[in-house]
């Protein structure tokens, strides 16, 4: 009987011992848990990259380019009347250009009578030409004659010149001017002009006139 009995207290000292070993074990578990979880929330997660907005590239505004200045009016001169030319008219070898005499002063002058003109090339030598009064050329400007104009202050009168570049000596060198210059008053007055007289030797020249 006794035997019995102390065989019925082991069985429950083992029990009891079983008990405390399975609740400790339980509590372990949760106390990893626990730290597992404390360990997961203290990690910092690596902050979000914000996305920065991007911001346009500026180019400061090129300079306008350069330009040239406008060219100055030429001076009125001395003699208060300024000699000016319009562009080449040419066909079939005919040549024929507008001379200008402006009263650029501030009083009337007259005027009356043919150009006087000298013909330069590129080196500034007098090119040999016969300057003719008149309309030989044919089909040139018809020439009015000579007459006296009163020029007011801001009013012109006109001439032309006209000549040939043709080749009627085929051995002869053809005659070139780059300048024309014209005498008012005394005084030369050069234009920058291209004169390809060819070996022709003849310029013709108008008086002056008031145009229509």
């Amino acid at each position: 009987m006794r035997t019995t009995k102390t065989a019925v207290a082991s069985r429950g000292h083992r029990r009891a011992r079983v008990a405390l070993a399975a609740a400790a074990a339980a509590v372990a578990a949760l106390t990893a848990a626990g730290c597992a979880r404390t360990t997961a929330a203290d990690v910092t997660a690596p902050a979000a990259k914000i996305p920065t907005a991007a911001v346009p590239k500026t180019t400061a505004p090129s300079a306008a380019p350069a330009t040239s200045a406008p060219t100055a009016a030429a001076a009125c001169p001395a003699s208060g009347l300024l000699v000016g030319a319009g562009p080449t008219d040419g066909a079939m070898g005919l040549r024929q250009v507008q001379l200008t005499l402006t009263d650029c002063g501030p009083k009337s002058r007259p005027v009356s009578g043919y150009p006087e003109l000298r013909l330069l090339d590129d080196h500034g030598r007098t090119v040999p030409v016969a300057v003719h009064h008149g309309d030989d050329i044919v089909d040139s400007v018809t020439d009015p004659g000579p007459a006296t104009t009163t020029l007011h202050p801001g009013g012109k009168v006109v001439a032309v010149l006209a000549w040939r570049n043709t080749y009627t000596v085929s051995d002869e060198p053809p005659a070139l001017a780059a300048t024309v210059r014209v005498t008012v008053a005394g005084v030369e007055q050069p234009i920058p002009l291209t004169v390809d007289l060819g070996n022709t030797g003849k310029i013709d020249v108008t008086a002056w006139y008031t145009a229509k």
